[in-house]
């Protein structure tokens, strides 16, 4: 499962050679971001059963343009990128939660939560 961050280190981070190296029966998941994998290489680990199957939520170009001969996969699932919508009450009570935290650690001069090193894109 994939779910790295956006960075430069990041960027393109599965190549041919990496899922060369994945067992036919694996199965890759992407959460994270798209342009960890380009379309091409994706499609050829997939159309060639290098992997045996994948999940994105995320693709390198977003939307996928129609055309994208990753839609013609049987051995990949595309899920859309809904995650930042906050569909779920609970999610958003949550982040409410957090914001109001985080405003009140703030004013206080105390430690944030959540904190991403924007330098490297991980959390502190």
């Amino acid at each position: 499962m994939s779910i790295l961050p956006k960075t430069a280190e990041t960027r393109y981070l599965y190549t041919d050679t990496r899922f060369d190296l994945m067992k036919d029966s694996a199965v890759f998941i992407n959460c994270g971001r798209g342009n960890a994998v380009s379309a091409e290489v994706l499609y050829r680990a997939l159309s060639e059963h290098k992997i045996a199957a994948a999940g994105v939520e995320v693709t390198e170009l977003e939307p996928l343009p129609v055309d994208s001969p990753l839609w013609g996969l049987e051995n990949l699932v595309i899920t859309p990128h809904i995650s930042g919508g906050f569909h779920l009450p609970e999610t958003f009570e949550r982040i409410v939660d957090i914001a109001a935290g985080n405003l009140s650690a703030f004013l206080a001069g105390k430690e944030l939560r959540n904190v991403v090193d924007f330098a490297t894109g991980y959390a502190r």
